[in-house]
């Protein structure tokens, strides 16, 4: 678990199993995470940044498919409660 500051307040960031990764393009892999909230918020980033896909989810475990290239993504899933969870996935 690592502390995340932000301007308001610090928060606990918990790691994001992904499994599997490293995967090719056109691959599915699964976001596993312990969660408290019955809706969370799933955002996903390239390595400039920028994020490139944002949606809702109810479960455990998300499959992600569809990673439109090669590269390093990041995953931030933020639960109702505020608790974040992060991960890095690597696209070959």
């Amino acid at each position: 678990t690592r502390q995340v500051s932000t301007s308001i307040h610090a928060v606990e960031a918990s790691q994001l199993v992904i499994v599997p990764n490293p995967i090719k393009v056109g691959e599915t892999t699964y976001l596993v995470y312990q969660h408290s909230s019955l809706k969370s918020v799933v955002e996903i980033f390239n390595a400039l940044g920028q994020r490139i896909s944002i949606f809702e989810s109810t479960q455990h475990t998300i499959p992600l498919a569809n990673i439109p290239a090669s590269g390093v993504y990041f995953i931030r899933i933020i639960d109702a409660d505020g608790s974040i969870h992060q991960g890095k996935l690597i696209v070959n």
